[in-house]
């Protein structure tokens, strides 16, 4: 929850929107806040009022964001082995499987020169694939003499983990506990659906930081991170409020969450406009944000 010594005012940059909540971390274009509640919200930096914009490059709140995001990660996995790594980003990708003389090598790397923690997850991928009946160095060695020369190759969809040497392994979102997994792969299809858009891409790679930081800071996390939308027009202020309107993603629609900033005479009157002009989504919690 928030500190009093952590929480501050931020604002929009009509000043209209005023909101209290504690900096969690920033890159150069997307800020994630912590609000009063608890909840945690990826706000668009161009967004906000100028005091904010000069508060983010601020040596305070640089050195707040990388203690946030550079913190250890220890990661549980369905079958209850931990990995060390902080989450970085998205990727898939194929990893061969090669037999040479008797030695197994992945993507042209020997297999026996691979930290320990990568050998289990390799272990555990090949079994959840069908290669292995079990995770053991036994059943492997098994696959390997029966292997032969022919190659496997095992497209692999997951988190890349970075170890404090800067070496960053792929694990697969399928070895993750339940809650973890679900949570991290809130911005997957966002991400995998913008091969050509790095900006896309970057922005999902933050929320994933800021996402598994959240995991590891011991916080309660029930759902993901909210994009917040604060673009909106100005209204009379003499007939109308502005309303933050949470909006949740329909069954089938793989966006995540949001709030979203809406004109209305009340509450009900926000939420109807919000339904309107975001099909997909149902409104949630909705609360006046309008000075």
């Amino acid at each position: 929850m928030l500190g009093t010594a952590d929480a501050r005012l931020w604002s929009d940059k009509t000043g209209k929107l005023v909101f209290e909540a504690e900096l969690f971390a920033f890159n150069d274009e997307q800020v994630v806040l912590r609000r009063k509640d608890g909840q945690l919200g990826m706000y668009e930096i161009k967004d906000l009022s100028e005091v904010d914009q000069r508060f983010l490059k601020s040596q305070e709140a640089l050195k707040q964001s990388q203690q946030t995001l550079q913190g250890k990660q220890v990661w549980k996995t369905k079958s209850g082995f931990e990995v060390v790594g902080r989450a970085v980003d998205y990727d898939q990708r194929d990893i061969q499987l090669s037999v040479r003389r008797g030695k197994l090598f992945v993507n042209d790397r020997l297999y026996d020169n691979m930290p320990d923690a990568y050998k289990v997850i390799l272990q555990r991928t090949m079994a959840a694939q069908g290669q292995l009946d079990q995770p053991t160095d036994m059943d492997l060695q098994g696959w390997i003499e029966r292997q032969g020369a022919k190659p496997l190759v095992m497209r692999v969809q997951g988190v890349l983990l970075e170890q404090s040497d800067g070496e960053e392994y792929l694990v697969p979102f399928s070895l993750f506990a339940d809650q973890d997994a679900k949570l991290l792969k809130a911005g997957w299809e966002e991400w995998v659906g913008a091969p050509q858009d790095d900006s896309l891409r970057s922005d999902e790679a933050f929320r994933l930081q800021s996402t598994a930081a959240a995991l590891q800071s011991q916080q309660q996390m029930a759902n993901e991170i909210a994009r917040a939308n604060m673009a909106f027009n100005a209204v009379n202020a003499g007939l109308f409020s502005y309303w933050e309107v949470t909006m949740y993603p329909q069954a089938g629609n793989p966006s995540a969450p949001g709030w979203v900033i809406m004109p209305g005479r009340n509450s009900e009157d926000a939420k109807r406009s919000a339904m309107r002009q975001y099909p997909g989504f149902v409104p949630g919690a909705v609360r006046k944000v309008s000075r």
